[in-house]
């Protein structure tokens, strides 16, 4: 049984992946080292730009530069700015990296996942109708 599975597995074919951290197995099941590195190198730099962003709160609390008219403005261009700005590089996922290979079509992207459009309507609608009924 070992043998089957082992020749299937090498006869498919490897799926492109968004980010090298994903896990791999071995022969004797341990992850690879370089996967191990790579999530190490992810973590590593998630907690250093938290920690960045913390440090930069204390500090302009501090100094008195973070107000509460500082922190509502902050807040405002958080949700109308950054965030609309982040769902479009995540829906893209191109790399900006000077490579020859083109990013995706936007307008094509936006055809495939136009069902995503609803999913909030129903999801408020199923919360809408639960809170009814309890």
């Amino acid at each position: 049984l070992k043998g089957r599975v082992a020749r299937v597995q090498s006869t498919l074919p490897e799926l492109p992946t968004q980010r090298s951290s994903v896990r791999r197995l071995g022969r004797e099941g341990e992850m690879s080292t370089l996967s191990q590195t790579a999530i190490l190198i992810t973590s590593l730099r998630s907690i250093g730009t938290l920690g960045t962003m913390v440090l930069a709160g204390v500090y302009m609390k501090r100094q008195g530069i973070m107000t509460p008219q500082a922190s509502k403005a902050f807040s405002e261009v958080s949700m109308q700015i950054t965030i609309p700005c982040l769902l479009f590089t995540t829906a893209l996922d191109c790399k900006q990296d000077w490579s020859s290979n083109p990013c995706p079509d936007l307008g094509r992207e936006l055809r495939r996942g136009w069902p995503m459009v609803f999913l909030p309507i129903v999801y408020v609608g199923v919360g809408l109708l639960v809170g009814q009924v309890a």
